[in-house]
């Protein structure tokens, strides 16, 4: 099983025909398979800083189904992202008070038998659409995030259009933009 990776672009990027643009997120990459979380090289993360998290997908419908794809961040009490925090409490093998507040950040949703067997074949528009419906997506006033009914975990913004996101106020402060290929399936 292999994560999708992204590949730095320059100038010469054309683009595609059907782009969507979100903020890069700057925490740990994880993936949701059978209930557990994965890094992108496959390794069992530690599951007790995660356990609310992990709580919170096992109580979405048909979750077995589906293999989440996303980021583990951390926000403070003032929603200010802190990576090496997030790092340090989701590298610790003990439940700590402050992993209340690491969130999950999805950017894919896959069938659980397509990832596993790397056959992946929706395009990413319609795994997007599908994402959006499993967890019935709530504005929150951010251009770079959806609430879901769960309180720790959050759906990535997608844009056709990059502006939407280059005119946010803290644009300067993220890590850049992300491109996918709306008619290209995870690979």
């Amino acid at each position: 099983m292999q994560v999708q990776l992204a590949k730095k672009v320059d100038n010469k990027f054309k683009g595609f025909d059907n782009p969507y643009y979100s903020r890069k997120f700057d925490g740990k990459r994880m993936y949701i398979l059978d209930g557990k979380g994965y890094s992108r090289t496959n390794k069992l993360c530690y599951q007790d800083p995660i356990k609310h998290i992990i709580n919170e997908i096992n109580e979405v419908d048909l979750w077995q189904q589906y293999v989440f794809d996303g980021e583990l961040l951390y926000f403070d009490k003032d929603g200010i992202e802190d990576f090496s925090k997030g790092i340090s409490l989701s590298n610790s093998k003990d439940y700590k008070d402050e992993c209340r507040n690491l969130v999950y950040v999805i950017f894919d949703i896959n069938s659980r038998r397509f990832f596993i067997n790397q056959e992946a074949y929706d395009p990413f528009a319609e795994e997007y659409r599908v994402l959006r419906e499993v967890f019935n997506c709530k504005e929150i006033g951010r251009p770079d995030l959806y609430a879901t009914e769960y309180p720790h975990i959050f759906i990535a913004k997608q844009y056709n259009n990059p502006d939407a996101l280059r005119s946010y106020k803290d644009f300067d402060k993220w890590e850049g933009l992300m491109v996918r290929d709306g008619y290209a399936p995870y690979q």
